[in-house]
């Protein structure tokens, strides 16, 4: 760490002796295009980033299709359910209207064969009342005659007999004349009677079957309305049923859309992936990687980790940025010193070491000298990674004189373009 631009040299990584080479080499060129690069980068990031946002949304969106569906579904069965229902209710009032209708002819049919009775009956009845009328009359006339002349006309039919056989044989026809009037009346008054009897029940059987018959009519009548709504429910059900079934293929055909939209991001997400993945490594490229024989960017950022973690998080700092400084600072080596004097794994320069109170060849206090200082650096430049950056290598003055604003120094733009490509890099660890 300096307030001015310095030189870089080649360091030892943690002290194993390996050669890393610096950063600092390659001239503005090399800054252009990693600058380029980066810029890729963050683009294809961010269409990944949208990517994701949209297949998450498509996700979203699929699983409360799918919950519609299931909705739809068990509404569905228990439309079709209540379908059974109703159809079963309704058979069983078509067939006791049946039954109702038989049973309504066969008392149909018995009224009016007791009509038909009835009427046979009145005729028959008016026939013997007009017979019972005729013989009273004659009996009453035989009475009158009797009355008026008293028992003369029975004497004078007597006493013309000459002979007493003569007049026990007119004795004996007066007799049964008399007799046989009297139980023709008789008769015809028993037979009045039955008849007028049987024309009385007659009566009482038309009126019993004539209320029988109202009350199957309006029997009929209430299971005509049961079976119309009945058919009115079903025919509503059966559109329900259609409705649903309607929605829920609408709904099946937006998540095999969906599904299609999914498989279709997923792709595009792998192939940015993959171009990320490639941009990553021209990267890599561009900022170097340890000879043949040394270790790896990620055996490097596994080895500082443990010691960075802890000290980082109590300034608040991320370990992949205090990491990719160290990484641009010094290449790992605890080491190092630079021809302006800077030392170690942050390279403190001596008089910012002793003004912040750190041994700066003690690797643990020159990690937290230049967190320290990084974190002040933020902190004047409201959390503005790039200017803290440029700060830390250039000097605060430096960007401050430029309206806080990266100096147009090649090697500090360099140095910015680095560590925040090295970060990136060792955030996604």
């Amino acid at each position: 760490m300096r307030r001015r631009m310095r030189a870089v040299t080649l360091g030892l990584i943690l002290g194993t002796g390996l050669a890393v080479p610096w950063f600092g080499r390659g001239g503005p060129a090399r800054a252009a295009s990693l600058s380029s690069l980066e810029a890729q980068q963050q683009a294809l990031e961010q269409q990944i980033h949208a990517e994701r946002a949209a297949y998450n949304q498509a996700q979203a969106t699929a699983a409360q299709l799918m919950g519609q569906i299931q909705d739809l579904s068990r509404q569905l069965n228990a439309t079709q359910a209540r379908m059974a229902s109703t159809a079963q209710q309704l058979a069983a009032v078509e067939a006791q209207m049946a039954r109702t209708r038989a049973l309504y002819d066969r008392t149909q049919a018995a009224y009016q064969a007791t009509l038909t009775q009835y009427t046979v009956m009145q005729a028959k009845l008016a026939a013997t009342e007009k017979q019972l009328a005729y013989e009273k009359g004659l009996l009453t006339g035989q009475l009158r005659l009797i009355e008026e002349h008293g028992s003369v006309g029975y004497l004078d039919v007597l006493v013309g007999a000459r002979t007493f056989q003569q007049f026990v044989s007119r004795m004996y026809l007066l007799g049964q004349v008399a007799g046989q009037a009297a139980d023709e009346v008789a008769t015809i008054r028993v037979e009045e009677q039955q008849e007028t009897y049987e024309k009385t029940v007659l009566a009482d059987d038309l009126s019993l079957l004539a209320r029988r018959r109202a009350a199957l009519a309006a029997a009929q009548s209430l299971l005509a309305r049961q079976a119309a709504a009945a058919a009115a429910l079903k025919a509503q059900e059966q559109a329900q049923a259609l409705s649903l079934s309607a929605g829920i293929s609408q709904r099946q055909q937006l998540m095999d859309q969906l599904r299609q939209q999914e498989a279709s991001m997923l792709a595009a997400m792998s192939a940015l992936r993959a171009q990320i993945a490639a941009v990553t490594a021209q990267i890599e490229q561009i900022l170097g990687q340890f000879n043949a024989g040394g270790i790896s960017r990620r055996q490097l950022y596994d080895k500082l980790y443990p010691l960075v973690a802890p000290i980082a998080a109590r300034f608040g700092l991320s370990p992949a940025l205090v990491i990719a400084v160290i990484t641009q600072e010094s290449g790992g080596n605890q080491s190092a010193v630079s021809s302006a004097g800077a030392i170690g794994l942050m390279q403190l320069e001596p008089a910012t070491a002793a003004q912040i109170g750190v041994n700066p060849y003690d690797p643990y206090q020159n990690v937290v000298g230049g967190c320290t200082y990084l974190h002040d650096m933020l902190q004047l430049f409201h959390g503005n990674l790039a200017l803290a950056l440029a700060a830390y290598n250039a000097g605060p003055g430096a960007v401050e004189a430029y309206g806080d604003q990266i100096p147009p120094y090649p090697q500090t733009q360099q140095y910015v373009a680095n560590v925040l490509a090295l970060y990136r890099i060792y955030s996604s660890y």
